[in-house]
């Protein structure tokens, strides 16, 4: 049978004035300088309770976690709590970064080794290079990989733009409306690459709508959508909260326990930091 759940999936540092960019995405050292302040107590309840539809009367269960490739095994956790059932996410994915991975090697695993597998072995990724690895910068295309998300909003920064990865969208094109990976040898990938290398990004694009993968994947409905145009069109059935320590100043943290008011903590799902 059919499931399908609402995921509330919040980054701290979506509550921060500014995106930090130049960190590890798994450290733990914390951003600095007075560039990077937190939203105010007030601006990030009226973004709950007035852009989310919030009630801290009335909690949605979820789990908190520190670094964000946690939602992954949260994900597969609640996939195989229901083992009998076709269980899939509509994910409002409310975040400084897309999480689809720019600017990391996962894509050449995803394409070329994970989806090439049934879908179920792909649960557990295990890339050989650890520059492919599930990392929180790109958990949500292996989220993809395994075939978990019915659909994904990207809710925007007022400060970001956009860093959604090309190759993962219908027909290489981020304002597509879907996203859709796409099974490609490892041979063509590393080809692919070399010429890349160096290429200004519209050249890098250009090259890139030129080729032809193996088979496709199902394709996701996929918007993008300012945080002041964002209003949740349904209720959650679940809510994650990630800290982010290394996109986050330390003064963020006063905001963890307020937003955790909205959370009912999942007890029955494994929490893994």
């Amino acid at each position: 049978m059919q499931k399908t759940f609402n995921l509330l999936d919040i980054d701290l540092d979506f509550f921060v004035n500014e995106i930090f960019f130049d960190a590890k995405t798994d450290s733990t050292a914390r951003v600095t300088g007075e560039t990077y302040q937190p939203w105010s107590i007030d601006q990030t309840i009226e973004f709950l309770e007035h852009h989310c539809l919030l009630n801290p009367k009335q909690k949605i269960k979820g789990a908190y976690f520190v670094h964000h490739h946690s939602v992954f095994d949260y994900l597969r956790e609640i996939v195989l709590e229901h083992e009998n059932d076709d269980v899939q996410f509509n994910i409002d994915h409310i975040d400084g970064h897309a999480d689809l991975g720019s600017g990391d090697e996962g894509y050449l695993y995803i394409c070329s080794e994970l989806i090439h597998q049934p879908v179920k072995q792909r649960y557990y990724p295990q890339p050989k290079d650890l520059h492919q690895r599930l990392s929180p910068g790109n958990f949500l295309a292996y989220a993809l990989a395994c075939r978990w998300v019915k659909s994904l909003n990207y809710i925007i920064h007022p400060d970001k733009g956009n860093d959604v990865v090309s190759i993962h969208c219908k027909d290489y094109e981020d304002n597509s409306g879907f996203l859709q990976l796409k099974g490609f040898s490892k041979t063509h990938l590393d080809e692919m690459n070399k010429i890349f290398d160096g290429l200004p990004y519209e050249k890098a694009l250009a090259v890139l709508k030129k080729q032809i993968p193996l088979f496709l994947e199902p394709q996701v409905p996929f918007k993008m959508i300012p945080s002041d145009d964002f209003f949740a069109s349904d209720s959650y059935d679940y809510i994650c909260l990630t800290q982010s320590p290394a996109f986050t100043p330390k003064a963020s943290d006063e905001l963890i326990p307020l937003i955790m008011k909205y959370i009912e903590i999942h007890t029955e799902i494994p929490l893994i930091p």
